[in-house]
C-alpha cells in the first residue's frame, strides 16, 4: 500500500515538474520567437523592473530582453530601465514609470502612461510620443527629459537640439528650453527658457533623477530666484 502511495506521489511530482518546465519553455520560446520582430532591447537597472507583452503577463526583468510592438515596461522605486531602439536612439526610463513601446509604419511610438524618461536621440532619428488618439514627433540629436504631469506631457531639452512637430506646428528647442503638450489642445506654450541649465561632463546618457548624483556647473541666463 505504501509503495502505491509513494508511486502516486512520485508521479504527481513528475507531472508538476513537467508542467512547470513546459510553461517556462513556452514563455521563453514566445519571447525568442517575438524577438524576430524586435524593435529594440530593454535592460533592467535596479531590483524592480517588469516587462509585459500582449501574450504574457507581467514578469520581472532580470536580463536584457528584446522589445516588440506593444510591450510595456514598468520601473519601481529606485529602479530604472535602459531601452535601446534598433534605430540607434536610447531611453533611460526613470523610477516609477510606465511606458508602452510600439511602432507604426517604421516610426517608433512611445506612450508615457506615468513617470518620465530621458531620451538620447540619434541624429536623424524620429520618435512619436503618443497619448490617446493623438501624438507629436521629436527629431534631433539632443537629450530631452520627457515627463507626464496630470494629462500633459512636458519636454525639456537637456543638451543638443530637438525639433517638436505636431501636424503643421513645429518648434525648435535648444538646451534649456521646455515645451508643454496636451492631447486636447496640442502644443500649449511657446518654449520657455529655463534660468538654470545643468551641464554634465559625462559622455553618453545624461542621468537625471531625483535620487541620482551628477557633477555639474551653474549656467545662469539672468539674476533672480531659481529652483530645480
Amino acid at each position: 500500500m505504501k509503495r502505491i502511495e509513494i508511486g502516486i506521489v512520485a508521479l504527481c511530482l513528475i507531472v508538476a515538474a513537467f508542467s512547470i518546465q513546459r510553461l517556462f519553455f513556452n514563455r521563453t520560446q514566445s519571447r525568442n520567437m517575438s524577438s524576430l520582430g524586435a524593435i529594440g532591447t530593454v535592460t533592467p537597472m535596479g531590483a524592480d523592473v517588469r516587462l509585459k507583452s500582449q501574450t504574457n503577463d507581467w514578469a520581472a526583468l532580470e536580463n536584457t530582453e528584446p522589445v516588440v510592438k506593444y510591450d510595456r515596461v514598468f520601473t519601481g522605486p529606485q529602479s530604472r530601465a535602459l531601452v535601446s531602439l534598433e534605430s540607434g536612439s536610447h531611453l533611460l526610463v526613470s523610477p516609477q514609470t510606465l511606458v508602452i513601446i510600439s511602432e507604426n509604419e517604421g516610426l517608433k511610438e512611445l506612450s508615457l502612461e506615468s513617470g518620465a524618461f530621458v531620451s538620447k536621440m540619434k541624429k536623424g532619428d524620429r520618435i512619436a510620443i503618443r497619448q490617446g488618439a493623438k501624438s507629436f514627433v521629436i527629431e534631433g540629436d539632443g537629450q530631452a527629459l520627457i515627463r507626464k504631469t496630470d494629462q500633459n506631457i512636458h519636454i525639456g531639452l537637456l543638451s543638443g537640439d530637438l525639433k517638436v512637430q505636431e501636424n503643421q506646428k513645429e518648434d525648435n528647442l535648444k538646451a534649456g528650453d521646455e515645451i508643454e503638450w496636451s492631447e486636447i489642445e496640442g502644443l500649449l506654450k511657446d518654449k520657455v527658457k529655463n534660468a538654470i541649465s545643468l551641464m554634465s561632463p559625462m559622455d553618453g546618457l545624461l542621468w537625471s533623477a531625483t535620487d541620482a548624483k551628477i557633477d555639474f556647473t551653474w549656467s545662469r541666463s539672468k539674476a533672480g530666484e531659481s529652483s530645480i
